[in-house]
């Protein structure tokens, strides 16, 4: 799971298997790979950083592991990931 700290990712399709389309801009915020970290399966799009960005990188197993400790969190993440 990514979140965007700072600047721009744009989300793009393969719908032929070789042109890329663009079908999104992503900004300060908004999340992507939300897909593939809940169901654990390959991911349906691609991005690219459309100008110099920070993202947060939130690992599966790392997840995983702090909300054992803490099932809360787990809870606001997922409320928050459904309400995008």
């Amino acid at each position: 799971l990514y979140v965007i700290m700072r600047g721009k990712i744009g989300v793009l399709i393969y719908p032929d298997g070789q042109s890329a389309l663009q079908v999104a801009t992503l900004a300060a915020g908004d999340t992507f790979g939300e897909i593939a970290f809940l169901n654990q399966m390959p991911r349906t799009a691609s991005t690219v950083a459309l100008e110099n960005s920070i993202v947060l990188i939130i690992q599966r197993a790392n997840f995983d592991r702090l909300i054992a400790n803490q099932p809360h969190l787990g809870m606001i993440v997922f409320r928050n990931l459904a309400l995008d």
